[in-house]
């Protein structure tokens, strides 16, 4: 009985939060497609377990990014794996998209800055259209996409992002067949939704998607998300902004919510609206955190059939959970022990960013690799089995970032 009574409450939830996204449809926007197998991560009743990462993983390889001084990188803003090799963007300090191969020599950069044909003023994002082999850069300031060939770097034309709405869109999100971006009105109204998918061939907006409400309402040009959409595999990816308690399943077919976070101390818009009059502060977040409430969905991570995990803000802490798929089960992550990287020995981490994620493993990147990551090397405290040990204690201030790319246990 007490198995079946929670079995009620959790439909009778996934019931109420179907129909009130229904219900708070704007005018215009597209319907979700119905999702009654919605994951929901219960993180106010979750043990805490550790992580272990060669529980997970089966190797490690590490790529030391080619430097010289027509491509060195100041930063990898975002990065993305296809099968020509990996592709990173510097979105502040030299503005580009770059493309090295698998072992990290440099293949080719993508345009310029400039006004010029194939050029951009600000890339935000890209995505990769590997069937067509195009890479679409979005430039934020001129409401750009433009295309390149991928194989040859040749500049193909460009597209503006909804030319005729008054929308503005700082992340795009290729899934096999469709191209999406989030939509930004400047002032939240009944008529705000976050998503948008649109004509590869005129920008026009084909969909809409998600009413604001999804994201408490939030609106706010100062504060883009450096990341809103999680690729998966090739014909899907994750979208969640700020605010949202619901990560969103994206691919050609549907959109529909996928995974939903179940705590009493989300952070609602009555929470932050206590402190609107200083959203434009630069100590904004820091007034957030004060809250003591959970929000900010980030570093998601799943492999298909298995688990998902993502980090999130629980007031000033950081935290992460892991969602195990097959026992539906939610442990908050209680330590990381990454014995792939140092020795087993040795209890520490290092601050890496997730860069990507593919259905063999997961990528990410030290912007800053001749700090401690070197020292690590020099102290021999990484693995003795790491491959580029030597190349590692060469790092300098002259260093592209390195590369981690951790594979699945089979």
């Amino acid at each position: 009985m007490f198995i079946l009574h929670v079995m009620l409450r959790v439909c009778c939830f996934i019931v109420v939060f179907i129909l009130c996204a229904c219900n708070n449809r704007t005018r215009g926007e597209t319907p979700l497609t119905v999702n009654n197998d919605l994951y929901v991560v219960d993180i106010d009743h979750a043990d805490r377990e550790n992580i272990v990462y060669s529980a997970v993983f089966g190797k490690l390889k590490t790529v030391v990014l080619g430097a010289n001084d027509s491509v060195l990188i100041g930063e990898i803003s975002k990065m993305q794996v296809g099968r020509d090799g990996i592709f990173v963007l510097d979105r502040n300090q030299t503005k580009g998209v770059y493309l090295f191969s698998s072992d990290g020599a440099f293949v080719r950069r993508f345009g310029s800055v400039g006004n010029g044909p194939g050029e951009y003023i600000a890339p935000f994002d890209f995505s990769l259209d590997q069937k067509n082999d195009e890479l679409f850069i979005l430039d934020g300031s001129k409401q750009r996409i433009n295309k390149y060939d991928i194989g040859t770097g040749k500049f193909i034309g460009y597209i503006t992002v909804n030319p005729k709405g008054g929308t503005r869109s700082y992340h795009i999100q290729y899934n096999e067949g469709a191209l999406f971006a989030d939509a930004f009105f400047g002032q939240s109204s009944k008529e705000s939704y976050l998503l948008q998918k649109i004509d590869t061939a005129t920008g026009v907006q084909q969909n809409a998607y998600l009413n604001n409400l999804y994201n408490q309402r939030w609106e706010n040009l100062q504060e883009i998300e450096p990341t809103v959409f999680y690729s998966v595999d090739r014909e899907s990816s994750r979208f969640v902004e700020r605010f949202m308690d619901t990560v969103i399943y994206v691919s050609s077919k549907e959109v529909k919510p996928y995974l939903v976070v179940k705590t009493e101390k989300w952070m609602r818009a009555k929470d932050w609206k206590k402190f609107e009059k200083d959203k434009m502060s630069p100590t904004f977040l820091m007034t957030l955190f004060s809250a003591g409430k959970i929000f900010g969905i980030s570093d998601y991570i799943e492999k298909k059939g298995s688990f998902i995990y993502f980090g999130y803000y629980d007031g000033r802490k950081a935290d992460a959970v892991v969602y195990h798929v097959k026992t539906k089960e939610t442990k908050l992550v209680g330590g990381i022990k990454d014995d792939l990287l140092f020795k087993k020995d040795v209890s520490m981490t290092l601050y890496t960013v997730l860069g990507c994620t593919t259905d063999k493993g997961v990528y990410f990147y030290d912007n800053n690799p001749s700090g401690n990551l070197k020292s690590c090397a020099v102290d021999g405290v990484l693995s003795p089995k790491l491959d580029n040990l030597d190349e590692l204690k060469q790092l300098d201030e002259n260093s592209n970032p390195v590369i981690f790319y951790y594979e699945y246990k089979n």
